[in-house]
């Protein structure tokens, strides 16, 4: 008997997490790619990717809302996206691309971000705050509990 080997179940499952960050990684970057090039497509709630952080809840990430405003720029937050869908918070990759600039290949690690970080704080209202340090400054990726889910409401490089 080896002591502290894995069983076939346990490497399984280990292998079945890894292809699951990753498709959840390329689905997130297919619909960035979509959501460059027409963020006003679909519905804010629709859900992009489902994932597991890292003690297995669920957490999803939705397109979240997006106007144009008068001179065709992409509005993502504020009082003009309120009165015009009601949402009071903006949660999802709309407003992760369009309000924090986050670049493509930071957002397709938000699966791996999750699954392989502890958040560093919980807020006031219950949010799960994670801290990736990257060579280009810290990424601070938000959860919320909404609706009995935990949501992705937010993402951004610290330092910007």
């Amino acid at each position: 008997m080896v002591i502290g080997a894995l069983t076939g179940g346990a490497l399984a499952n280990a292998g079945y997490n890894q292809a699951n960050m990753a498709y959840n990684g390329y689905k997130i970057g297919k619909a960035y790619d979509k959501l460059t090039a027409d963020p006003f497509q679909g519905n804010g709630r629709d859900v992009i990717a489902r994932m597991k952080n890292h003690t297995g809840e669920p957490v999803i990430l939705q397109r979240g809302e997006a106007i144009p405003d008068a001179n065709g720029n992409v509005v993502v937050y504020g009082n003009d996206l309120r009165r015009a869908t009601g949402t009071l918070r903006n949660y999802g990759l709309d407003k992760i691309i369009y309000k924090h600039n986050m670049p493509r290949n930071e957002v397709v690690r938000i699966p791996k971000y999750l699954k392989n970080n502890q958040p560093v704080e919980i807020s006031p209202r219950g949010q799960s705050v994670y801290a990736i340090r990257q060579l280009n400054g810290e990424i601070r990726l938000i959860t919320t509990p909404k609706d009995g889910e935990n949501i992705i409401s937010s993402m951004y490089y610290l330092s910007r």
